[in-house]
């Protein structure tokens, strides 16, 4: 029997591309419980700007927390930010940032995926949910706070408002690398004209949104693209009403070009575990309360290949 060794660059590029470059991408390790907001105990990120907050179930900072009530898209923790702060005109933004596991290979095409949610206690939704690689990081405290943070250019960005409380929404794109870049950085790099703001109350927009389960990655199943789910979002696959429910809530699949044939719905608690499950053949159907207790939930469309997944909240 021969025995072939591959030459180490090759073996280093594989394992390099096929998996998620993205340390840490939901935020789960930590160095040490933390108080809530604290992002030093978060394990390879750092602020990369003013003063992002970690939130992690260790510090029962979630699902419930200062900014609001939201379950992570992924395990059981996220970070929130600032995308939009109009306190003052310096156009004032809260940056995250990491070292990739492995530098981009330029000319390499990337799948790129986050997670974003309007936090409940925001007064204003924007765009411009930004992700930007760097071949160094941006701390650096002999660079001015307006030369590197507003570049009015951004590798991933979030074109339209994001306005949902509810569910997450999946920001995806493809980009291929012109460097060898090795610095991931999450935040907004348009400056306050560029970007656009829904104003809900008040005379001053404040858009906070929660974070999580970024990915980066020559492989698309590694960063689940293309993803159901982000399409679930692009066009609104289930309709629910009422929501909030007490007794029971109707849900409606209005696109005719899905098939529910053998299909079934399941919903889980907050903990994520299985809390009733039930076959479905037509495009409406009604969910019974039962004997869930009130709370928020998440219910799961299993339509053939395909996964939509929506939340659900249930009052008395």
């Amino acid at each position: 029997m021969k025995f072939f060794l591959l030459p180490s660059f090759i073996i280093f590029s594989f394992f390099a591309i096929a998996q998620n470059l993205v340390p840490n991408p939901s935020f789960e390790d930590t160095i040490y419980c933390p108080n809530i907001d604290e992002t030093s105990a978060l394990k390879n990120w750092s602020s990369y700007s003013a003063s992002p907050d970690y939130y992690n179930v260790c510090a029962n900072a979630v699902p419930n927390n200062g900014f609001g009530y939201q379950i992570p898209a992924n395990g059981q923790a996220y970070c929130g930010l600032y995308i939009y702060y109009d306190q003052t005109d310096t156009n004032y933004r809260e940056m995250l940032g990491t070292q990739l596991s492995y530098p981009l290979i330029s000319g390499q095409k990337y799948f790129v995926t986050m997670k974003a949610s309007l936090a409940n206690s925001a007064n204003c939704a924007s765009n411009n949910i930004c992700i930007l690689f760097s071949t160094k990081p941006f701390i650096d405290t002999n660079m001015t706070f307006s030369t590197w943070q507003i570049k009015n250019h951004s590798n991933l960005r979030s074109q339209n408002i994001i306005t949902d409380t509810l569910s997450w929404t999946t920001i995806s794109g493809v980009f291929i690398a012109d460097s060898a870049y090795n610095y991931i950085v999450v935040g907004n790099f348009y400056n306050n004209y560029k970007t656009n703001k829904i104003l809900y109350s008040g005379t001053n927009c404040f858009a906070y949104y929660y974070i999580d389960d970024i990915c980066v990655s020559t492989d698309s199943i590694a960063c689940n693209w293309p993803v159901n789910i982000t399409e679930m979002e692009r066009k609104d696959v289930m309709k629910i009403f009422p929501t909030p429910f007490n007794n029971f809530t109707i849900v409606t699949i209005p696109d005719e070009n899905i098939s529910v044939n053998n299909s079934s719905f399941t919903v889980y608690d907050l903990l994520g575990k299985e809390v009733m499950r039930e076959s479905i053949s037509q495009k409406t159907f009604i969910i019974q309360r039962g004997s869930l207790k009130e709370g928020i939930y998440l219910l799961q469309l299993n339509i053939q290949d395909n996964i939509y997944r929506k939340k659900i909240i249930i009052t008395n």
